[in-house]
C-alpha cells in the first residue's frame, strides 16, 4: 500500500557542512532526505531565492549506491564501434578546455507525491529539480581523439528507447 506524503512521518533533515542551527531558515535551508541508502536528497523548493541552485543545495538522485572511487585510479574508457579504444585519466580530462552551460535537471519523479492515484517510488515534492551552471569537457572533445570509423557519420549514443546517431562535425 502506498502512503501519501501527508500521512507519513516527517522526513529526516541534513544540515549543511558546519551548520550548528537546529531549524532551517530561508538563508540556510536544510535538504530533505527522501532515502538514506542509496542517497536521495531533495532541495527545499519553498526556499528558492535565485534562478540558480547552489551546489550544496542541489538535489541528489541515485538508483544505486555510489561506488568508492579513487581519482588517481579512475579511467574513462571509450570502446565499442571504434577503430581503437581510448582511455583517459581524470587529469587528462581536466587538462582539456572546459565549457560552462546553464541547464535545468529534473528527476522524472519530481512531484510524485501529488499523483492521484498515488504512485510507487520516492515521494518527491517539488525539489527534485534544479537549475545550475555545469562545467566540464564536451563529449565531442573526447570523440575528436578517436579515429574516424568506417560507415559511421557521427557518434553512436544510446537512449533508453532506441540507439541514435548524433551528427557532430569532426
Amino acid at each position: 500500500m502506498i502512503v501519501p506524503e501527508f500521512a507519513r512521518p516527517k522526513a529526516d533533515i541534513v544540515l549543511l557542512k558546519g551548520a550548528t542551527r537546529t531549524m532551517p531558515t530561508p538563508q540556510q535551508p536544510s535538504l530533505i532526505v527522501r532515502q538514506k541508502s542509496p542517497e536521495n536528497i531533495e532541495f527545499p523548493f519553498a526556499s528558492l531565492s535565485d534562478w540558480l541552485i547552489p551546489t550544496e543545495l542541489f538535489f541528489v538522485r541515485n538508483h544505486f549506491s555510489s561506488p568508492d572511487l579513487d581519482a588517481r585510479d579512475w579511467r574513462l574508457r571509450v570502446g565499442g564501434a571504434v577503430e581503437r579504444p581510448l582511455e583517459l585519466d581524470l587529469d587528462s580530462i581536466k587538462a582539456m578546455r572546459s565549457t560552462t552551460l546553464t541547464a535545468v535537471v529534473e528527476c522524472a519523479g519530481n512531484g510524485r507525491v501529488y499523483y492521484e492515484p498515488p504512485k510507487e517510488g520516492l515521494q518527491w515534492q517539488n525539489g527534485a529539480v534544479g537549475n545550475a551552471a555545469w562545467t566540464g569537457v564536451l563529449r565531442k572533445q573526447i570523440a575528436h581523439q578517436l579515429p574516424k570509423c568506417e560507415g559511421r557519420n557521427g557518434l553512436m549514443g544510446v537512449s533508453l528507447i532506441r540507439p541514435l546517431v548524433l551528427k557532430e562535425e569532426r
